[in-house]
């Protein structure tokens, strides 16, 4: 079985572990972190080999987040693009349900910014070349002012029968939260219905372990949110959760959200299957220790012995990580953080190693 893994994904992994070999290391974010400004960290990353192309001169007003955001993510659709050869032709349909997501943030940025009365405000952070890959009309949603102008820009979409579905009425204001619920319920349940119909057998049973903990981790960031936020009482969770579930079932979360107090949610988090990654950090929101746990379940996945599909994934999964932990130190020097603190912003980078370096 592995040696048909190694000649149907063979290349692609070579492929995807060449590019990850450039990318940025734990001592490489220990010496950004020690400049002293956000400008020298721009230029230094220029004369990086995985961040070169991405990078152009930018000017100061250029260095702030939204325009940094946007040249930063060009690598990692360039990557996507660049794997992309290399994933065998029955896989593809499985492979594209990336970039369902890329649509799904960027119908998220223009509704936030709806959401804050300054629809002016939205960007789109994609790069222009990748625009014909898109199933929306990027002149539309960036002249859009309204919900309805922005549904019109989604019109050839997947994703507009949901849009259309959380849309605002005069009974029910905009609500961000269900609508960013409701988009990243239908993303899954795309990925699943796809991995039904395209596999079988043990490469069925391998996706399906790995998808189902990413829902598990999802549906938990969902409760915990819903509990800090909104604070509803337990039958409201159900619409809310994706209905999938892996190691955490339903009535987990139901009891997370009767629990009393704090203590008592870690309690239960700790009796699971992801109670040890709680144990192992010290962070002041769930969303941290999530992106520490789904960044060591990729990590896993991409150094796995058998190539799959999800090397691919894997492997943009980390490269989005590194996206984030970049505009966190960028944001961390402009802002002046104290560097012993600045470990704390960051996914996937050993705290001791960083704060031994950095001594």
């Amino acid at each position: 079985m592995m040696m048909v893994s190694h000649m149907k994904y063979g290349a692609l992994a070579a492929k995807a572990k060449a590019m990850h070999a450039r990318n940025l290391k734990a001592e490489d974010f220990i010496m950004l972190s020690s400049m002293a400004s956000e400008h020298q960290i721009v230029e230094t990353l220029r004369q990086h080999p995985a961040w070169a192309d991405s990078l152009p001169v930018l000017t100061r007003m250029e260095l702030r987040r939204a325009p940094l955001e946007e040249n930063l993510k060009t690598a990692v659709f360039e990557d996507y693009r660049r794997l992309s050869r290399f994933v065998p032709r029955k896989d593809r349909p499985l492979y594209e349900t990336w970039f369902l997501s890329v649509e799904i943030e960027q119908a998220l940025g223009f509704i936030n910014t709806l959401a804050n009365h300054r629809p002016e405000d939205y960007r789109l952070r994609l790069p222009e070349r990748l625009l014909a890959s898109v199933s929306f009309d990027a002149e539309k949603l960036l002249a859009s002012t309204t919900y309805d102008e922005m549904l019109a820009a989604f019109a050839k979409s997947p994703l507009l029968p949901v849009l259309k579905q959380v849309a605002p009425t005069s009974e029910r204001p905009l609500d961000y939260t269900a609508i960013d619920l409701a988009l990243h319920a239908f993303y899954f349940q795309t990925v699943l219905d796809r991995v039904h119909g395209m596999y079988k057998g043990s490469t069925l049973k391998k996706l399906m372990a790995n998808l189902g903990e990413q829902i598990d981790l999802a549906n938990l960031l969902r409760a915990l949110r819903l509990r800090r936020f909104i604070d509803p009482e337990p039958d409201a969770l159900v619409p809310y959760l994706i209905p999938h579930f892996q190691h955490l079932k339903e009535p987990f979360f139901y009891s997370l959200l009767e629990a009393k107090n704090e203590e008592q949610v870690w309690a239960l988090i700790a009796k699971t299957k992801y109670g040890s990654i709680f144990s192992r950090h010290n962070y002041a929101y769930a969303e941290q220790y999530l992106l520490e746990f789904r960044f060591e379940f990729f990590r896993r996945a991409f150094h796995a012995a058998e190539p799959s599909l999800l090397t691919a994934f894997a492997y943009l999964e980390l490269k989005q990580t590194e996206v984030r932990n970049l505009i966190h130190v960028i944001e961390c020097v402009h802002y002046r953080i104290p560097k012993a603190e600045i470990p704390f912003y960051l996914t996937g980078v050993d705290r001791l190693s960083f704060s031994f370096m950095n001594a």
